[in-house]
């Protein structure tokens, strides 16, 4: 009798199943990194805005509401999903939860587009791991609708670079380009990369989709100014932008302890933090010079859009805290970083797993030694900063404690709709009786 033969995976069904992992890992990961009392409250926009408009207006009302001048899609959708499969009392559980699918999702979509780009599965595996572990993301972008955003950012170079082989994964790809530009205006500096694979008809689609995004969001920009916030008398300098990349971004992509970094730079000056930006960069510079043609423009768009995109926040919203050279550090951790800085720092962590793979596929000793450094550098601070210390989030109000007060002044024949707090403080969204009487 003859042995039967086994029959292996294919490679895009092992890649499937791999992606299928990871969508659900990550997912869990983002989950559990939220406290169990963030997960209960609502955070700033996605209650304010994203909810209460999904609640008060309708879906289609408010699908192309703009918010600081912007659109938003993807979190309008799922603000308008959770108002509309779960009740009030599990209404801030959901959205966490719904925030942490497109998180693992993102994980997932990694995974599966750098396959052209990157040679080894396990940095594919370390580079999904990036998004729900980055130090820093429980603070303020973790289980939030408000910073997706963020997350369609990380993703946005890896799907543009992206040249389809069927027709089905280029509609699809072409409404993902769509929904990233009308969720994320940043997202058009990446665009560039849709020219790669452009003489395939295969990739018009996705360029299609792309322009009309882009469209749409400069035009929302250009009709509904983006609202200036007063936070006070402010001076930011180039300086300010360059010494707050070095002590944010660049040093919490290993540590979430922003006030050890602030000791460093009180005590021993900025030089250790020059000293690992300089050796980063040189290696960009020589993975560049031996990388691929994919591999070049996705070191270049990850490290330069990293500062770019720093920058960018910092000077389009000046705020005291964001003096980093005119300061001491002792407050470094304060006003808004967190959230500015996970993008720029999910771009370094991206920029090393590029590098990593670059220098790896070199037949010499020496190359493949730093690449394996490179790849454990990434991957020890993702594990470390597992757990955080609370956010501000946790200090806030579940939203399921507030629903019987709010259905007893629906009681009273009150013509408003109640309002309800959530964090941070002064914060509040309108659910309508009609919603809090289910």
């Amino acid at each position: 009798m003859e042995p039967m033969n086994k029959r292996s995976l294919s490679p895009s069904t092992r890649t499937a199943l791999i992606a299928t992992i990871l969508f659900v890992a990550c997912t869990a990961a983002a989950y559990l990194r939220v406290t169990p009392l963030a997960r209960h409250v609502l955070w700033a926009e996605d209650g304010r805005n994203f909810v209460s408009d999904a609640n008060v207006q309708g879906f289609w009302a408010s699908l192309f509401t703009p918010i600081g001048g912007y659109q938003q899609m993807l979190p309008r959708l799922l603000a308008s999903l959770a108002t509309t499969v779960a009740g009030p009392t599990y209404l801030a559980q959901t959205v966490t939860l719904l925030a942490c699918l497109t998180v693992g999702a993102v994980s997932a979509l990694l995974f599966i587009l750098s396959r052209g780009v990157l040679q080894s599965p396990v940095l594919r595996i370390l580079l999904a791991a990036i998004p729900p572990l980055i130090p820093t993301a429980p603070e303020e972008s973790l289980g939030t609708l408000n910073n997706l955003h963020s997350y369609l950012l990380l993703l946005s170079p890896w799907l543009f670079i992206f040249v389809p082989k069927k027709w089905w994964s280029s509609i699809g790809a072409a409404a993902l380009s769509a929904l990233i530009l009308l969720s994320e205006t940043q997202a058009i500096l990446f665009m560039p990369l849709l020219l790669l694979g452009v003489r395939r008809p295969k990739k018009w689609p996705m360029i299609a989709g792309a322009l009309l995004g882009a469209a749409i969001e400069v035009a929302t920009y250009l009709g509904t100014p983006r609202v200036q916030y007063n936070f006070g008398p402010t001076h930011i300098t180039p300086w300010d932008v360059v010494v707050g990349y070095l002590a944010v971004p660049l040093a919490a992509s290993w540590t979430f302890h922003l006030h050890f970094i602030a000791e460093v730079i009180t005590h021993v000056t900025l030089l250790p933090l020059i000293v690992l930006a300089v050796v980063m960069l040189g290696l960009a510079v020589v993975a560049a010079i031996w990388a691929n043609s994919k591999q070049r423009w996705m070191i270049v768009a990850t490290t330069l859009g990293s500062g770019i995109i720093w920058s960018a926040a910092i000077l389009v919203s000046p705020a005291p805290g964001f003096e980093f050279a005119q300061h001491t550090f002792q407050d470094v951790s304060g006003f808004g970083v967190w959230r500015y800085s996970s993008v720029s720092s999910g771009f370094i962590l991206a920029a090393l797993v590029l590098i990593a793979d670059t220098l790896l596929q070199r037949s010499l000793r020496a190359p493949r030694i730093i690449a394996v450094a490179v790849a454990v550098v990434v991957a020890l601070p993702l594990v470390v900063n597992w757990w955080t210390p609370p956010s501000q989030r946790s200090q806030g109000t579940p939203l399921a404690v507030q629903v019987a007060a709010a259905k007893q002044q629906c009681g009273t024949g009150k013509t408003t709709d109640p309002q309800l707090v959530e964090a941070p403080p002064g914060w509040t969204l309108n659910l309508t009786c009609a919603y809090l009487s289910r």
